[in-house]
Parts: C-alpha cells; structure tokens; sequence
C-alpha cells in the first residue's frame, strides 16, 4: 500500500519544493519553471502563476486601463463643471424671478388704480348727469360747475398719469420677462444637454469601472514570471 505525498511549497530568494512520503519516496516530479517572480500589483494569498499568455493578456488590459483613465477622469470632471454652471444659472434666474414677481405687484397696483379711476370717472358722470338733468341755475349751480370742472381736471391728470406709468413700466416689463424667458430656455437647453453629456459619461465610466474591476479579479495580485514580462516587452 503506497501512502500519498504530502507536497510543502516555501516562498524564498528560490522557490523549492520537497517532495516526502511518510513511506517510501515516489517517483520525483518535474521541476517547476525557473526564473525570479513578482506580481502585479500587491500580492495575494494564494494567486495562482500567470502563463505567459495571461500575462500578455492581463499587461496589455492594464496598459488600456492606463490609458483610458484620463479620458473617463476628464469626462466626468466636464460634466461636474457643467453641472456647477447650471447650478449657477439657476441661482441667477432666482434673481431673475424676483424681478418677475415685482412685474406681477406693479401690475396688481397699475389694475387697482385703473379700476380706481374708473369708478370715480363712473361717479363723476353720473353725478354731472343728475345736475344737468336738474337743471339748476344761479350762483350755486355756477359754483357747481366750476367744482366739476375742477374734478374733471384732476381725473384728467389722473387718467393721463396712469397712462404714462403704464406705458413706461410695459417697456420696462417687457424687456425683463424677454430677458428672463431668454435665460430660462438658456438654462433649460443646457440642462438637456447636461442630461445626455452625463448620461454618455455615466456609460462611460461604468464601463471602465467593470473592465477594471474584471482586471483586479483576473490579474491583479497574481504572481508572473519576469522572464516572461522581458519576452514579452521585447515582443516575444
């Protein structure tokens, strides 16, 4: 009956197998491949020895990594100052839309005095109607005349007031709301941009992060042979 062989492996200046049996000695196996090895990245426990071929492979993956990086870091860091611009196109259009509510109260207040005005207009003429329905004479009529006459002034240079801060602030309006609704599409525009930039970064970035991640899983921390990291640098 031949009891197995228990095989003990030490990491030293060489590596070494000793082959022993608690029996007999069995036949000697074949050494293992010479030369000095490292590993990609920090070691792990364990990590079984690169072929050459996974090495070329896992060598030219991370020289594509490498030069990948710049690329998805550049990306990404656009998008993060395109974002902060947005953000600062908003904080302008908070400004914009205080200007804008200050519209709505001056137009709340040029429609108060309107309907104001007409109304004492409405109570002017009826109060006119009735005198001269009554068709009074002498002094207190006179004098009555002279006082409507005197109010019909002061509606007058009211109605012609109104519409001079009419007129005045409907320019002004205008040009704000247009400059407003100018830098609301502005910054809507952008933000649709921003949408499909940072959506086409996202891919981007995930798919570098899971072609580096397949790489930490495949190569990093696996021990190679630098004989075959020479060959392979000099194109063998």
């Amino acid at each position: 009956m031949t009891v197995p062989l228990h095989t003990f492996c030490l990491t030293a200046a060489l590596w070494v197998c000793h082959v022993t049996s608690f029996a007999q000695v069995a036949a000697k196996p074949a050494a293992p491949a010479s030369g000095k090895l490292s590993t990609l990245g920090e070691a792990k426990a364990g990590g079984k020895v690169l072929t050459k071929s996974e090495l070329r492979e896992c060598l030219t993956q991370q020289t594509a990594l490498a030069g990948r990086r710049p690329k998805v870091e550049a990306e990404r860091d656009a998008v993060q100052r395109e974002l902060a611009e947005i953000k600062q196109l908003d904080e302008a259009l908070k400004a914009d839309a205080a200007a804008v509510d200050a519209i709505k109260g001056t137009v709340t207040s040029l429609n108060d005095r309107s309907q104001e005005l007409s109304r004492k207009v409405a109570d002017f003429n009826d109060r006119v109607a009735k005198f001269q329905d009554a068709g009074r004479t002498g002094p207190t009529a006179d004098r009555q005349r002279s006082s409507f006459e005197s109010e019909k002034t002061a509606l007058d240079n009211s109605a012609q007031a109104l519409a001079a801060d009419r007129s005045a602030f409907t320019a002004k309006a205008e040009q704000t709301l247009k400059t407003y609704n100018a830098r609301v599409a502005a910054r809507d525009s952008a933000a649709s941009e921003w949408n499909a930039k940072n959506a086409q970064a996202a891919k981007v970035v995930q798919t570098y992060e899971a072609d580096r991640e397949l790489w930490t899983l495949e190569c990093a921390g696996r021990p190679y042979r630098e004989d075959d990291e020479i060959a392979i640098k000099a194109g063998k």
